[in-house]
Protein backbone atom coordinates (compact mmCIF):
# COMPACT_ATOMS: atom_id res chain seq x y z
CA UNK A 1 0.00 0.00 0.00
CA UNK A 2 1.30 3.43 -0.90
CA UNK A 3 -0.05 6.36 1.08
CA UNK A 4 1.34 9.17 -1.09
CA UNK A 5 1.27 7.67 -4.60
CA UNK A 6 -1.24 6.35 -7.10
CA UNK A 7 0.06 3.43 -9.17
CA UNK A 8 -0.88 2.25 -12.65
CA UNK A 9 0.12 -0.99 -14.37
CA UNK A 10 0.16 -1.25 -18.18
CA UNK A 11 0.64 -4.81 -19.42
CA UNK A 12 3.06 -4.93 -22.37
CA UNK A 13 3.39 -8.74 -22.54
CA UNK A 14 2.32 -11.71 -20.49
CA UNK A 15 -0.43 -11.70 -17.89
CA UNK A 16 -0.65 -10.69 -14.25
CA UNK A 17 -3.06 -11.44 -11.47
CA UNK A 18 -3.62 -8.17 -9.66
CA UNK A 19 -5.19 -7.54 -6.30
CA UNK A 20 -6.72 -4.05 -6.28
CA UNK A 21 -8.37 -3.46 -2.92
CA UNK A 22 -10.84 -6.32 -2.49
CA UNK A 23 -10.92 -7.19 -6.21
CA UNK A 24 -8.68 -9.79 -7.83
CA UNK A 25 -8.45 -9.49 -11.60
CA UNK A 26 -6.55 -10.82 -14.59
CA UNK A 27 -4.61 -8.17 -16.52
CA UNK A 28 -3.48 -9.09 -20.02
CA UNK A 29 -1.64 -7.36 -22.88
CA UNK A 30 -3.00 -3.85 -23.44
CA UNK A 31 -4.78 -3.62 -20.07
CA UNK A 32 -4.23 -0.64 -17.79
CA UNK A 33 -5.04 -1.06 -14.10
CA UNK A 34 -5.19 2.01 -11.85
CA UNK A 35 -4.61 1.60 -8.10
CA UNK A 36 -5.45 4.71 -6.04
CA UNK A 37 -3.16 5.65 -3.16
CA UNK A 38 -4.10 3.99 0.10
CA UNK A 39 -5.34 0.83 -1.66
CA UNK A 40 -3.96 -2.59 -0.74
CA UNK A 41 -2.53 -4.23 -3.86
CA UNK A 42 -0.15 -6.84 -5.20
CA UNK A 43 0.69 -8.42 -8.52
CA UNK A 44 1.79 -11.91 -9.55
CA UNK A 45 2.93 -13.32 -12.88
CA UNK A 46 0.54 -16.17 -13.62
CA UNK A 47 1.88 -17.10 -17.05
CA UNK A 48 4.54 -19.50 -18.27
CA UNK A 49 6.64 -16.64 -19.68
CA UNK A 50 8.01 -13.37 -18.36
CA UNK A 51 5.57 -10.49 -18.05
CA UNK A 52 6.63 -7.00 -19.07
CA UNK A 53 4.82 -4.17 -17.32
CA UNK A 54 5.10 -0.41 -17.32
CA UNK A 55 4.50 0.82 -13.78
CA UNK A 56 3.59 4.48 -13.35
CA UNK A 57 3.61 6.14 -9.94
CA UNK A 58 2.13 9.59 -9.47
CA UNK A 59 3.54 11.71 -8.12
CA UNK A 60 6.97 10.25 -8.88
CA UNK A 61 9.66 9.69 -6.29
CA UNK A 62 9.75 6.11 -4.99
CA UNK A 63 11.52 4.65 -8.05
CA UNK A 64 14.39 3.38 -5.88
CA UNK A 65 11.97 0.82 -4.41
CA UNK A 66 12.08 -1.12 -7.68
CA UNK A 67 15.87 -1.03 -7.87
CA UNK A 68 16.17 -2.29 -4.29
CA UNK A 69 13.46 -4.95 -4.66
CA UNK A 70 14.43 -6.08 -8.17
CA UNK A 71 16.30 -9.25 -9.01
CA UNK A 72 19.18 -7.40 -10.65
CA UNK A 73 18.57 -9.21 -13.94
CA UNK A 74 18.96 -6.05 -16.01
CA UNK A 75 16.76 -7.11 -18.91
CA UNK A 76 17.01 -9.32 -21.93
CA UNK A 77 20.27 -8.51 -23.74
Amino acid sequence: MHHKNDESFYIVSGALELLNGDETLLAEVGDLVFVPRGTRHRFKNIGDTDAHVLILMTPGGPEALFVEAGDGGGGGD
